[in-house]
């Protein structure tokens, strides 16, 4: 989006021109020396050419063939030292044939490339006529010997068909070693749609996820409808260059191209309420869960067409999905029941409809034999009624946010982009694309639900009752949080074959721009803008909104990188790069409107600032014996921050159109059991002001001139052997440390204004003074009086001390073998320690500051052929338990009749180590049956899918707050899922 003013439009125009100017001029400086490959999912072929001796052969022409080019081969000619590539490829299977005149064709069938691997294809040609033809066909390389980035690339179309798939990004966590998390917390439900079920996953310890659509950045945050349309999902977990911007996650979507021949499939899955068993056990029916995870229906049905317009032309491909489902939430319940009290037990289980729909279109135009142009169109919109999402930075759970609290939430999804890819050479290629992506948050009141009862909370129970109040940054009724960004990016590849540096180096360099625009909205609650607060049923407080607010973000990032792969041996090969990136942080122009509790007022623009980071990335492979069978890989790189995630921006810290929370002393003097006006001193400096909950104006933002985007590091060291043909295993050791993230202080009320030691009893897990479980007497902090007041509510964005930086220190094994012979495995295990001290910012958050603890993870995945086209798939994660830490709101009284807190209203305190509350061992295995059918050329797959064969209630979520709810299981695993489908390809 742009500013509505002429000025405002040609300043933006100004700023983004200078972007492009900058990473262009630099590009062509760089390009004058060297060069990038167009795209990471590029793969490529390469080898050296021998003869019977072991002398290199050059002059060898070499042909390449295959379905997935869109020109009818490829030709490269071997050079001085024997060597050849061919680079720039796609997924898929290949055919290299050789020619060389007194000396017979060589031909390697079958030869099938993955997502950014390179496979080595070492050649010995033998003397002979040209006529004779010796054809080779076996296992596919499993082990590269020159690319270092780790991860796993997932085969769509046959995961698929031989496993018991979910149709979502929880696919990965299955299948990928590594990962966890999931999509949301749920990753064993296949049912699952909208905003419990987005995008969370960490990669060996740490967070931080890039999502891409075909190379493109498409920085979403939900599960893309139509990953059962794609050929592949490429996982990069770890090592990754030059071209990637953050550590983490960098997944990649990518769809087939079309084709010269017409191909498509017809897709649909369904299961219905007797299909499903039920997992509650006693002890969750006693500690009150009454309502789990149960489906009513659930359908899922997906087509997808793809072939030529022009034969070695143009080609289409488009695919469309629809996914429905109504089912229960664990905890969410309908309404307070026959006593019409919640939390009793007796109140019935909400049932929510889910409902999920995408399209996406390709085009590939072949312009010429060394030119092609490709577009890309996606839309997706997800949404669910019944989420429970809080507010007020308050505690809850879906157990303690019922129907008429919750909200109904969408989440609609548009990407388009426009690629131009030349290879005016053998030896250069490039890669250009343009696009933009965009989607909103929307969160509204649920059906039925009354807008005009006000938001209540109770701080014992943790029960909300009635229509949820946003503020734009809590994502909860009534929200629209919209993100746009225009992205342009372009890579080089550039590969000499003569001079100085022959045939020994791939160099490459590229650019990326990105203009974001982020603006979370949030409009007056009909009740009122206000959220009332309880204490067992006792009005102690009010947070008052300052509603509307219709904030507009303004994040700018632009990028260079260079990288070179560089076989400094016939064994070893370096992967060198440099990234280097310019961000900047802005608010623009904006107006404040008029609301209940807040003046209408216009601001400025505000430049929050402007960083250049550097992010070194090196690496190396050693092929131990040069058989292409055994290496050792080692890399290391900085990995700088965007200053933006799918949801936040760096300048909404620092805009003053932002939904400002204050908490004031509330008693219900009325006795009205709701706000009324004049009933409490709004004065922010008055008796009744209580502290800042969020947001603030201008005048309470504090900059910080020192502040650096945070950065991280990674090493990554390990050993890939090829067991058997096809089959490979792999040690790995990774270390990544995180330093500086941004955490928000007041420095107006520095650590040693806490001067107020006050003692009080650890009321032991039940919350309540006097039974068996109490615990020691502990000291809490009170701030002094003469920091009291607004005018000591000031934020500050800060960075942490980079010596509380956050380790994740990995040890696995894995052992993966390709579909051949009629069976196929991947297994995993790892280990992963975490270490973390906390950033104190006060006395009271040094209680249990140490994160220290440890987590496994089992993953084992296969599939095998029985006769008859029969096919049997499996699929078991094993993981840690849940993890988390018991703590207690202690209250300004103390019940023991000690001094209370006179400035803080309360003072939460961790009061045991860190993860040491934990649930058992997760368990998740699924089993799938299939049979193909042979109609003509086409074929009909028929599956039946047992999900969660043990019928495990694996608890995915523990509330660790002392009190009622401590120990409460909030989210467990769904039941037992007997799911039917068929699959009609041609």
């Amino acid at each position: 989006m742009v500013e509505k003013s002429a000025g405002q439009f040609a300043a933006l125009v100004r700023d983004f021109r200078r972007l492009l100017q900058f990473s262009a001029a630099a590009l062509v400086a760089v390009l004058l020396a060297s060069a990038a490959p167009r795209g990471q999912t590029s793969s490529a072929i390469e080898g050296t050419v021998r003869d019977e001796s072991g002398g290199v052969m050059p002059g060898v022409t070499l042909t390449l063939t295959s379905p997935q080019l869109q020109v009818p081969q490829m030709v490269q000619v071997s050079d001085a030292e024997g060597f050849y590539r061919f680079s720039d490829l796609r997924v898929g299977t290949y055919r290299v044939q050789t020619e060389l005149a007194g000396f017979q064709s060589f031909v390697r069938e079958n030869l099938q490339l993955d997502s950014g691997f390179v496979a080595r294809l070492d050649v010995v040609v033998k003397v002979g006529a040209l006529q004779e033809t010796v054809t080779v066909s076996g296992a596919s390389p499993v082990v590269d010997v020159v690319t270092t980035r780790g991860g796993q690339t997932l085969a769509t179309d046959l995961a698929t068909k031989t496993l018991p798939m979910l149709g979502h990004q929880a696919d990965m966590v299955r299948l990928v070693p590594g990962l966890e998390g999931g999509v949301g917390a749920r990753a064993a439900n296949p049912t699952g749609m909208g905003q419990g079920y987005n995008f969370s996953i960490t990669a060996y310890g740490q967070s931080g996820t890039t999502a891409y659509l075909e190379d493109f950045e498409i920085h979403q945050i939900t599960q893309p409808a139509l990953t059962s349309a794609t050929e592949q999902m490429d996982v990069r977990s770890y090592g990754n260059g030059a071209q990637n911007h953050m550590a983490g996650v960098a997944l990649n979507y990518i769809f087939p191209s079309g084709g010269n021949q017409f191909h498509g499939k017809l897709e649909s899955s369904f299961l219905g309420r007797g299909m499903v068993s039920d997992n509650l056990t006693d002890d969750l029916r006693a500690q009150g869960l009454t309502v789990g995870e149960v489906t009513k229906y659930h359908s899922d049905s997906n087509a997808s067409l793809g072939g030529r317009i022009i034969p070695n032309k143009l080609w289409f491909f488009g695919a469309g999905r629809w996914r429905q489902a109504r089912k229960t939430q664990a905890g969410t319940v309908a309404n307070a029941g026959p006593d019409g009290q919640y939390l009793t037990g007796d109140e019935p289980a909400a049932w929510l409809p889910y409902k999920q729909y995408g399209v996406m279109g390709k085009g590939s135009l072949q312009v010429s034999p060394k030119y092609q142009i490709v577009g890309i169109y996606y839309h997706d919109n997800a949404k669910n009624d019944g989420t429970a999402a809080t507010t007020g930075g308050l505690p809850a759970s879906a157990r303690t946010i019922p129907f008429e609290a919750s909200t109904t939430y969408a989440i609609p999804e548009f990407f388009w982009n426009g690629q131009f890819r030349g290879t005016p050479r053998n030896d250069l290629s490039y890669y250009v694309v343009a696009g933009r992506s965009q989607f909103e948050t929307q969160y509204f009141f649920a059906p039925g639900i009354d807008p005009l009862i006000p938001t209540r909370y109770d701080r014992n129970s943790q029960l909300f009752t009635g229509g949820m109040i946003s503020n734009g940054t809590y994502i909860a009724a009534e929200r629209t949080g919209k993100t746009a960004h225009w992205m342009g990016a372009g890579t080089v590849t550039y590969v000499p074959t003569g001079g100085v540096f022959q045939s020994r180096h791939t160099m490459k360099a590229g650019y990326k721009i990105i203009v974001k625009e982020i603006g979370p909205e949030a409009v007056r609650h009909r009740a009122g803008d206000y959220l009332l607060i309880y204490d067992r049923g006792v009005p102690t407080e009010v947070y008052i909104f300052s509603l509307p607010v219709k904030p507009r973000n303004r994040d700018n990032v632009s990028s260079l990188f260079v990288e070179d792969s560089w076989r400094a041996a016939d064994r070893v090969t370096l992967n060198l790069g440099l990234r280097a990136e310019r961000s900047r942080s802005f608010v623009p122009p904006q107006r404040q409107e008029e609301g209940q509790f807040v003046e209408a007022q216009d601001y400025a623009k505000i430049e929050v600032g402007a960083w250049t980071t550097f992010a070194p990335r090196l690496a190396a492979a050693w092929d131990i014996t040069g058989s292409g069978k055994s290496v050792v890989k080692a890399s290391w790189g900085i990995y700088n921050d965007l200053i933006f995630g799918a949801i936040n921006s760096y300048a909404e810290n620092h805009n003053p159109v932002t939904g400002t929370v204050h908490a004031y002393r509330w008693s219900d003097q009325d006795r009205s059991n709701n706000y009324t006006d004049g009933e409490v001193n709004l004065d922010l400096n008055g008796p009744d002001y209580l502290r800042l909950v969020t947001g603030g104006n201008t005048l309470s933002r504090l900059p910080d001139l020192d502040f650096k985007v945070p950065r991280g590091t990674e090493l990554a060291l390990s050993l890939e052997h090829e067991i058997i043909p096809g089959m490979g295993g792999k040690f790995l050791f990774i270390q990544k440390k995180r330093y500086g993230p941004r955490t928000d202080i007041n420095p107006a009320r520095p650590y040693d204004a806490y001067n107020i030691p006050l003692q009080r009893r650890d009321p032991g897990p039940d919350g309540n003074i006097n039974t068996p479980d109490d615990g020691p007497m502990v000291t809490i902090y009170d701030y002094d009086p003469a920091y009291r007041g607004n005018a000591f509510e000031k934020q500050q964005a800060v960075n942490e001390p980079d010596d509380l930086a956050d380790t994740a220190t990995t040890f696995e094994g894995s052992v993966a073998k390709r579909l051949s012979n009629r069976w196929s495995v991947t297994t995993s295990y790892g280990a992963t320690h975490q270490e973390q001290l906390g950033f104190p910012q006060n006395p009271n958050t040094e209680y249990y500051n140490l994160t220290d603890n440890w987590s496994h993870a089992f993953r084992a995945n296969g599939s095998y052929e029985l006769p008859w086209r029969v096919s049997l798939g499996t699929s078991l994660n094993v993981l840690s338990g849940f993890k988390t830490t018991r703590t207690y709101i202690f209250r300004a009284a103390d019940p023991l009749g000690g001094p209370p807190l006179r400035q803080l209203s309360t003072a939460t305190l961790r009061l045991e180590e860190p993860g040491a509350t934990r649930g058992p061992v997760r368990k998740y295995w699924d089993v799938r049956a299939g049979r193909a059918f042979s109609i003509g050329s086409h074929t009909l797959d028929l599956a039946v899918d047992l999900l969660n064969v043990i019928n495990a209630a694996s608890i995915e979520n523990l509330n660790g707050a002392s009190g009622p709810t401590f120990g409460q299981v909030t989210q467990i695993s769904a039941p037992r899922l007997v799911r039917v489908g068929v699959q009609y390809r041609f």
